[in-house]
């Protein structure tokens, strides 16, 4: 390399540091790392002033070698990073792209080469929502993968790369308005080394497709724990080359399905996808050297030697046994940022995903989210309430975000004038759909007369309403919701004037007679138990009928409990909290019935007392830190470290003060400490169920530290 090289590494995990460690051992070669998260850079910086970042590589068949060197900076601060580099590559989770990339925005210097390793699905869409006009100064590029398969051994220190792939397939867009600083390919082929062997070619949306992660690591984990039987067990099971026949049957047919999508896309739009592989070639391609057998997608896993040790995510049931993560990146990285956006583009194209869906249902119910609206939504009568205040919500909103979905229509070749017809993409679309709820409210009170062609809850407009209004609720503002939303949205049907909608069935329902209200018999009743107990809660209704019962805990739906009765055998601390039921006609719509919320007090067990509840200040270091940026970064209308501190006693004038730190969040974290030394976090917890506080993600965090 004759001209020197400007690197900005963002990230501070696995891959970060390998490629820090590999790409300053090149001469001519300047590497800054950017890393935001709490005091990483400061650590990192410090342990770089007396000692080397040691890389240590392994290679089938071969002895390991050693890359000893280290950045030229490592900072928090994104002017000083970006500050004249010619390429920065984000090597850190897909979640966090959105911070660094607005992080970075004012300092954006045009020619600079943006690229992802990998980018994840729809990197080359944030990039242009978040830097605007700024992206068409950039050149985006977006690979399939990571480089390598590595794993850090001490933070700032050490990392072992466990393997490298032979080669990788990417794809590029340059930008409009300026020219690269350095040739992209070249530049970033010399900082990664020999291999692996880069190659772009195809259209980025291509990318979208070919990340492998987005549908491996979901797969691999539904097959393994789909039919688990809540037993916890000796040893958590390894991941790749421990891999079933039936997870390769599942994965070889979800790698099946994104080859349709491709092929779709590409027909539909015009753009190429042919870099679009399978999932088998892909290993073929990627570890070649690395594998003893590649007769089928099974004994390529299994007899990988980058994937040797690699283990399923597990959390510590007791010091003997495990239950698997499903908190862990393979799920809430992966899905999200991956799976959904396929399933989002499939959705466009119009291609069927039966394994994909099955995967994602199941993943959206470990994790908790919704990111699949099945076909047949309904909307109960409350969700007609307040629609106006939301559609206010809804167009600012939509504004923001036009020109990233007119972004994706180019790509997969729906028009603008589609989207516009299908949804409100503007104010004065948004004021007609405002008009068209009120016509289908007014339609669905006049339904019991058979004088409304069709049920309106049953509608697309309502579907597309109930798909966006859980969108604004639950704040997702991530790609692979996005393209949900845009897949939702991208229906030709019309609520009027469709002679589809005009089936039997319809007419059954227009003909069906007025509900008759739910009589309550008895409401669940609020209890304190001891740890170990078993707990009833009961929601009777007089008469018999086709009921659908479902419970509540703390506001979220608890799977499989279509009963009037919840039974909780053997509570555990966690379960503390408000259980609430809801109660509705299985075989018709109406408006659920809900019942009174019930308290559930636990309290520790005689022998738990007696060893006492774990401490606040007991908790381990990382998950106090994860706290305290929890605490920092407060959600719409819910506490954050401010109405801790004042539920704790901390006067207001200091409160006040802490406005201008750094860190409030850890600071009140060292305030309980001091100001009571006692608090559990079983105790803490409790608080932030308050309904003034309601951090029920911070309980979640804690809740294994009881």
């Amino acid at each position: 390399m004759t001209d020197s090289i400007k690197l900005l590494i963002c990230g501070s995990g696995n891959g970060a540091h390998a490629f820090a460690g590999i790409a300053s051992s090149h001469t001519a070669t300047e590497v800054r790392v950017l890393s935001l998260y709490q005091d990483e850079a400061e650590r990192w910086s410090k342990i770089m002033q007396t000692a080397e970042l040691e890389i240590t590589c392994h290679r089938r068949d071969q002895e390991p070698s050693v890359i000893r060197s280290k950045p030229a900076l490592i900072t928090k601060n994104p002017e000083e990073a970006v500050r004249g580099v010619d390429i920065v590559a984000f090597v850190l989770p897909a979640f966090a792209h959105q911070v660094f990339l607005e992080a970075l925005k004012p300092y954006i210097e045009p020619g600079v080469i943006i690229v992802g390793l990998p980018g994840a699905s729809g990197l080359e869409f944030q990039v242009r929502g978040i830097l605007g006009e700024k992206a068409n100064t950039c050149t985006v590029m977006n690979f399939e993968s990571l480089p390598w398969a590595c794993r850090l051994g001490e933070f700032g220190k050490k990392c072992d790369v466990l393997g490298t792939k032979d080669s990788m397939v990417g794809a590029m867009q340059v930008g409009r308005n300026a020219t690269p600083k350095k040739d992209p390919l070249t530049t970033l082929q010399n900082l990664i080394g020999d291999h692996p062997r880069l190659k772009v070619s195809g259209h980025l949306i291509g990318m979208t497709l070919m990340t492998p992660n987005a549908y491996a690591h979901p797969s691999i984990m539904f097959a393994q724990w789909e039919g688990w039987d809540g037993k916890p067990l000796d040893e958590a099971p390894l991941f790749y080359t421990g891999l079933s026949e039936l997870a390769a049957e599942v994965l070889s047919s979800a790698s099946d399905e994104v080859l349709k999508v491709s092929k779709a896309v590409s027909e539909k739009s015009g753009v190429d996808t042919s870099q679009v592989t399978s999932i088998y070639d892909l290993l073929v391609k990627f570890y070649s050297h690395e594998m003893s057998d590649t007769s089928s997608l099974r004994s390529c896993f299994c007899t990988n030697a980058a994937y040797q040790g690699l283990k399923h995510p597990m959390k510590e049931h007791n010091k003997h046994s495990f239950v698997p993560d499903f908190s862990h990146r393979y799920l809430t990285e992966d899905v999200p940022y991956g799976l959904a956006v396929i399933r989002g583009i499939a959705e466009i194209v119009q291609v069927d995903t039966p394994t994909i869906d099955k995967i994602l249902l199941w993943a959206q119910e470990k994790m908790g989210k919704e990111y699949l609206v099945v076909s047949k939504v309904q909307a109960s009568e409350e969700e007609f309430i307040g629609l106006k205040t939301e559609f206010n919500i809804c167009k600012h909103v939509l504004k923001e975000r036009l020109k990233e979905l007119q972004n994706i229509a180019d790509y997969v070749g729906c028009c603008k004038d589609d989207l516009r017809g299908n949804f409100a993409m503007d104010e004065q679309a948004a004021e007609k759909d405002i008009v068209e709820m009120r016509d289908l409210n007014k339609m669905e009170r006049r339904e019991s007369t058979g004088s409304v062609p069709m049920h309106p809850r049953k509608s697309p407009f309502l579907k597309r309403v109930r798909a966006f209004r859980q969108h604004i609720k639950t704040g997702a503002n991530n790609a692979g919701v996005l393209f949900c939303k845009v897949a939702l949205v991208k229906s030709q049907e019309r609520v009027r004037g469709n002679p589809q909608l005009h089936s039997p069935e319809r007419k059954d329902e227009r003909n069906m007679t007025k509900d008759e209200p739910i009589d309550i018999d008895s409401q669940p009743k609020s209890q304190k138990k001891e740890e170990g107990s078993r707990v009833e809660f009961q929601f009777k209704v007089r008469g018999k009928h086709n009921l659908m019962y479902k419970w509540f805990k703390d506001g979220s739906e608890l799977p499989r409990q279509n009963n009037d009765t919840l039974v909780l055998d053997c509570i555990k601390l966690r379960d503390f909290g408000k259980y609430t039921c809801e109660v509705s006609y299985q075989d018709r719509c109406c408006v659920p019935v809900k019942s009174s919320p019930a308290e559930l007090d636990v309290i520790p067990t005689e022998s738990q007392s007696r060893t006492k509840l774990k401490l606040l200040q007991e908790v381990d270091f990382e998950t106090r830190e994860e706290l305290a940026r929890m605490l920092e970064n407060g959600l719409y209308s819910l506490g954050d470290w401010k109405q801790v501190a004042a539920e704790y006693g901390m006067r207001e004038r200091y409160i006040s003060g802490l406005a201008n730190s750094k860190e409030p969040g850890k600071n009140v974290i060292e305030f309980l400490g001091g100001s009571h030394p006692d608090l559990t976090v079983y105790s803490f917890c409790r608080v932030l169920k308050h309904q003034k506080i309601r951090r029920l993600d911070i309980v979640k965090l804690l809740e294994d530290h009881f």
